[in-house]
């Protein structure tokens, strides 16, 4: 069984958290090839995916690296956000995706929280179906490929990254009642209980639920933010770089 793993590391701080990764899986989780595209993009991606003044095409490389483990024969990929970085070895995370035939977590919001309105028209849902949907966190996913139904989310998680529509949109509603943080603000839609956009991440909820697939997983279990992992916790997520 092939596990390959994949990573970006587009601008800013970026590249230096993809270095931490490759070193730290050395030293915690040997043996596992690691594909990491440093200010590049993987094949077929979009490129300069610009809306008002915003680079989205960070978001919209994301399903094209797993893409590329697959095209490279992986039998299991695993698409890890930059700010990743192992504890120790890996490898119960790879027996839940080989069981189960994908890895997702829970986010803790619901897909009609941060969905435009453009993606939605775009899924053909209403909002109040929307908010019916867990919203699953794409910082970490993976995917057993032997899968019919995991090639389907993969395909159309690539082919809406390409269309220029479903994932941009700014990360902050103006016209939203409650907000986390203020970032990248603008139009998203007129429902004020809409947040913002998630990008990748939003279209991935959508898609998981279609093709039913799951089960998803509660945090620490396999992943954790830094300060919050227990000892199910296999890789540790945090954007912040102790010199």
């Amino acid at each position: 069984m092939k596990t390959l793993l994949a990573t970006i590391g587009l601008g800013g701080q970026y590249p230096r958290l993809v270095a931490r990764m490759i070193e730290k899986f050395h030293h915690a989780s040997p043996g596992f090839q690691l594909s990491a595209w440093v200010n590049a993009l993987p094949p077929g991606a979009p490129e300069n995916v610009v809306l008002d003044g915003y680079d989205y095409t960070p978001y919209c490389a994301k399903p094209f690296a797993l893409r590329a483990l697959r095209d490279a024969g992986a039998d299991v990929g695993i698409l890890l956000d930059a700010a990743f970085w192992p504890i120790r070895p890996i490898h119960p995370l790879v027996s839940h995706i080989q069981q189960h035939g994908c890895y997702f977590c829970f986010n803790g919001f619901k897909v009609g929280q941060w969905c435009s309105d453009i993606a939605l028209a775009r899924f053909g849902m209403s909002r109040d179906e929307a908010f019916e949907i867990e919203e699953l966190s794409s910082y970490c996913v993976g995917l057993d490929f032997s899968r019919v139904d995991a090639n389907r989310v993969l395909n159309e998680w690539c082919r809406m990254a390409g269309d220029g529509v479903t994932f941009p949109a700014p990360h902050t509603n103006i016209n939203a009642t409650s907000t986390i943080g203020d970032r990248n603000k603008g139009f998203v839609s007129t429902d004020p209980r809409v947040m913002g956009h998630r990008h990748d991440q939003t279209v991935l909820s959508v898609l998981v639920h279609w093709y039913q697939m799951g089960p998803l997983v509660h945090r620490p279990m396999f992943t954790a933010y830094h300060g919050k992992e227990s000892s199910d916790t296999v890789l540790v997520n945090w954007g912040e770089i102790i010199e």
